[in-house]
């Protein structure tokens, strides 16, 4: 299990505790299974569930701990990086005999309410920004955020992995709404 450790994945409670309860579940089924699954931080070691702490860089990187070959490799990330991620995802693919990617966005992320006033602070550098999400900044958000999705599904799909896009809720929902029918759990 991969776990993109940036500080986006815990810009909302909601979303830390999904990324925080999918991680842990994620390698709880594993080793459940009899399989030796680790859990690693991108651009860090291994560590376990409770030790997730999210200051990493926004930009995404290896594990520091090299890759078994021919297993599983489940992708926990939100997608949300400055450059584009697709060399790092090909090497995140190449040896596995199944690879996962779980993109994970708080509700607001996926679907920002038009009127909506606030202050967005990039939690990464820290920077602030007042906005007003009128109905031309929500559309251009929108949009840039299916760009975004879309190049990460497309890099994964055509390396024959699997894409999933979560909205942050309780690991019950996302399980029964999004890995099921994904194939990606099943039941018991």
């Amino acid at each position: 299990m991969l776990v993109d450790v940036s500080a986006s994945m815990a810009a909302t409670a909601a979303k830390e505790r999904a990324t925080r309860s999918l991680a842990a579940a994620l390698l709880r089924w594993s080793q459940h299974d009899g399989s030796s699954g680790r859990l690693l931080a991108l651009g860090g070691g291994q560590l376990l569930p409770a030790e997730l702490t999210f200051q990493g860089a926004p930009a995404p990187a290896l594990p520091a701990q090299p890759l078994r070959r021919g297993g599983a490799r489940v992708l926990l990330t939100d997608g949300l990086w400055p450059q584009d991620p697709t060399p790092m995802l090909q090497q995140l693919l190449t040896g596995c005999a199944r690879f996962v990617c779980l993109q994970l966005l708080d509700p607001w992320e996926l679907e920002p309410t038009v009127g909506d006033a606030c202050t967005l602070v990039d939690v990464e550098s820290g920077q602030r920004a007042e906005l007003h999400f009128d109905a031309a900044t929500t559309a251009g958000y929108r949009e840039r955020l299916q760009r975004l999705i879309a190049q990460l599904r497309g890099t994964v799909v055509a390396a024959g992995g699997t894409h999933v896009l979560l909205a942050a809720d309780t690991l019950a929902v996302m399980c029964a709404r999004d890995l099921l029918p994904a194939a990606v759990v099943e039941p018991a």
